[in-house]
């Protein structure tokens, strides 16, 4: 089909073009599917003066320079123009957050004031059900690419395909043979061993090691399918715990191996606990703090006693470790005179003294005091504390006493040496905003919280001194405390053996914009900065430059269309009239052809061809073997006299380089010409021939077809009227004799040819 305004299908490829370039100028063109974009600053949507209010229990894991949000319960605050605020749960054209990942990039500075914005933006997901949206799951990372498994999934959202195997996984970075698409794509992963239907448990990813773990959450009944707790049915809701330790090994990409393996009857299963692994043992050791028994259970079932309701303070009493290399469990008690209360759903990250001999597990915010459930309505934690290790002691290193900094439901990540980077989070109330920004940065040197994030800022991580006060050493490290009591001298021993295998910390970033002026980079991908309706360029500026330009572009390429359509046009008429003069020839050399053919066939004469010499004079008796001397095989009988066809000296038409050969002339033209001479030149001629016994060219011209249209045959003269014959010639005036010549240099070309040319 030809995209032609004068064709009968203009209308379609019309609206084929507008379809195909009305999303170029849409909303949803920001965020490709397959491209980083710019999304949102701290939440924000500027054009829409919207805001990140609370975000609480998202996936989340730090990716290289990256930290990748996804999921969870996103709340926005609107600003209408009259000045009022409301919020907006509901997923919006242009902005459907359950069709984004969002992501924080680390190479590039930004504020973390609270004027309500930040540099978290987003890129959009599939539009399948690789898009779903799942809340309290778990993003399992290594440094070549993550896995979203588990987690709630709305009732409304229910989808077959999304089964119990289901998990969906988006590789980064090459690893192994098989080349990555270019940009990373979403896949789907077949679980083996494993279900879907697990949420609100603690995660770790161990990328030197490959692997990533899900210790506990909630599940349904008999592992079986559940959703989110508001809108599930009661037969769909998650009201048990896990008694399992989930893995997944991501050494080869696109073979992931799953395990699961029991918790013993010691380690009790809870939701909402923090794992941390730390480099301890030939291949690590987990250490599970915190959590707390379901919380669903309180609001669905009435045999909960208030024993089971506080048991999450043994949770911060004693801490569980798993050492990986022997698959064993252990429990030590903790001490401190400022442990925290029971704690449920706040983030963690550790550090490790400069000379690796201790280790400080930063604890920070969270839900407290689950004894008044589900009345509860004290306000999330604002405070911060370390579990010192080995000492396995408490310190508490900040005390907000009037919970400015206070959330629960957020994710921590350790950004530099002594930088924690705290993203999402909620109040008692998810509709409640949350004070500070989505984002904040809690410096563990210093422990005080950050207002702004610069990748060249940073430092090595050195003990506080309120924390190497109670466990010894330095800043440095050298802390001797141990616990007064090891619950076993096995985990002494595991504490003295070193990790030998590399730890890969990707900081200190490159600081790609310095001071937040120049495009940041995710990956090796450079995006462009946030919105900065604030003192920069008006936010309307650069959506409506775009669309100027595009639409500049489109009129470029119409126009290109158009230019070639009437060139095409042209060269068609060219075309057109070439062929026609090529018809006329051809028809005129297809008649010219027939009549030689025809010719030939009535003398039976094989074609034979000529010598390419000077054709003779055949009336020439000085010239020597001339044609008409030589003798013919195949006579033909007419009127009882011989006659001879004439040979061909001619070349074929299209081997020629002369010019364009001239329409032939026949004999019994030339006799009709002489027949109306006045002077009667053809009485005188038919008089001189038959002097000499030669035919009479009248009856050639009427019983010899060749000489009559088509040939130019001729009787040979014998030699001795041959010689008077000519001297008539010489003497002057025989019309025969000159129509004879004429013919000669109009020769037919071989039948198999067809056509005439002019000889020389």
């Amino acid at each position: 089909m030809r995209f032609s305004p004068w064709s009968r299908h203009s209308t379609l490829e019309v609206s084929a073009l507008v379809v195909f370039l009305f999303p170029l100028f849409s909303c949803s063109h920001s965020a490709p599917a397959t491209e980083y974009s710019s999304g949102l600053s701290l939440g924000r949507r500027a054009a829409d003066r919207e805001v990140m209010c609370s975000w609480n229990r998202p996936q989340s894991a730090l990716f290289r320079d990256t930290i990748f949000l996804d999921g969870g319960t996103l709340i926005w605050q609107v600003t209408g123009d009259d000045g009022k605020t409301t919020i907006d749960s509901t997923d919006r054209q242009c902005a459907e957050p359950r069709h984004q990942l969002y992501y924080l990039n680390l190479t590039s500075a930004f504020s973390l004031a609270n004027d309500g914005k930040t540099a978290i933006q987003s890129t959009a997901k599939p539009e399948t059900n690789m898009g779903t949206n799942f809340k309290n799951g778990f993003m399992l990372a290594n440094d070549y690419q993550f896995i979203v498994y588990g987690g709630y999934m709305e009732y409304g959202d229910k989808d077959q395909a999304v089964g119990p195997t289901w998990s969906l996984a988006r590789d980064m970075v090459q690893n192994g043979e098989t080349p990555l698409q270019d940009p990373p794509k979403y896949r789907t992963l077949t679980l083996e061993k494993v279900t879907r239907y697990i949420a609100a448990g603690g995660s770790v990813n161990v990328p030197s090691e490959n692997r990533a773990y899900v210790f506990s959450g909630a599940t349904g009944r008999d592992w079986g399918e559940f959703y989110s707790t508001a809108s599930a049915p009661d037969d769909y809701r998650a009201t048990y715990n896990s008694t399992n330790l989930i893995s997944v090994d991501m050494s080869t990409m696109g073979s992931e191996k799953w395990d699961n393996k029991t918790i013993p009857s010691g380690v009790p299963a809870r939701k909402n606990a923090e794992v941390v692994w730390l480099p301890v043992g030939s291949q690590g050791t987990l250490v599970v703090i915190g959590g707390a028994l379901n919380r669903d259970l309180v609001y669905y079932r009435t045999d909960v006693t208030d024993e089971q309701k506080t048991m999450g303070q043994a949770f911060v009493d004693n801490v569980h470790l798993y050492d990986i290399a022997n698959d064993k469990w252990y429990t030590q008690q903790t001490s401190g005179d400022d442990k925290p209360p029971a704690t449920s759903e706040f983030c963690t990250s550790y550090a490790a003294s400069q000379d690796g001999k201790s280790f400080q597990i930063y604890a920070y915010g969270g839900w407290e005091d689950f004894s008044n459930l589900p009345t509860n309505a004290n306000p999330p934690s604002a405070n911060v504390y370390v579990l010192s290790l080995p000492a396995f002691k408490w310190v508490k290193v900040y005390d907000d006493k009037d919970s400015t900094h206070g959330r629960r439901g957020h994710r921590c990540h350790k950004v530099a040496d002594n930088l924690m980077m705290v993203v999402g989070g909620a109040l008692v109330s998810n509709d409640i905003c949350i004070n500070e920004g989505i984002v904040k940065m809690f410096n563990l040197n210093t422990l005080k919280w950050e207002d702004k994030y610069d990748p060249a800022v940073h430092d090595v991580y050195k003990v506080p001194e309120v924390v190497y006060k109670a466990v010894g050493g330095t800043e440095k490290g050298g802390a001797n405390v141990t616990p007064s009591s090891w619950n076993s001298t096995e985990i002494r021993d595991l504490f003295g053996i070193k990790y030998t295998k590399t730890v890969t910390n990707h900081w200190p970033y490159p600081s790609v914009s310095g001071t937040g002026t120049n495009p940041p980079v995710v990956n090796g991908t450079v995006v462009p900065d946030p919105d900065k309706s604030d003192g920069g360029m008006p936010s309307y500026v650069p959506p409506l430059l775009g669309a100027i330009l595009g639409l500049l572009v489109l009129i470029t390429v119409l126009c290109g269309i158009l230019f070639c359509l009437r060139r095409r046009k042209a060269r068609r008429k060219r075309l057109q009239s070439d062929s026609a003069a090529s018809t006329v020839r051809k028809n005129r050399q297809t008649w010219s052809w027939l009549l030689g053919v025809y010719g030939d066939e009535k003398r039976g004469q094989e074609w034979v061809e000529p010598a390419p010499s000077e054709p003779s004079n055949p009336f020439d008796a000085s010239v020597v073997g001339s044609p008409m001397r030589e003798e013919q095989t195949n006579p033909i009988e007419t009127a009882g006299r011989q006659l001879y066809e004439m040979p061909d000296t001619s070349v074929a038409q299209e081997l020629s380089s002369g010019p364009a050969p001239q329409r032939r002339v026949t004999i019994s033209e030339q006799v009709t010409e002489i027949r109306e001479d006045p002077q009667n030149k053809i009485s005188t001629a038919n008089e001189v021939l038959r002097s000499d016994g030669a035919p009479n060219a009248s009856m050639i011209s009427a019983t010899n077809p060749i000489t009559s249209g088509t040939g130019t045959s001729q009787a040979p003269p014998t030699s001795t009227n041959r010689g008077s014959s000519l001297t008539r010639e010489e003497g002057g005036d025989s019309a025969l004799t000159r129509l004879l010549e004429e013919d000669e240099l109009h020769t037919p070309i071989s039948p198999r040819d067809g056509g005439y040319r002019d000889n020389p």
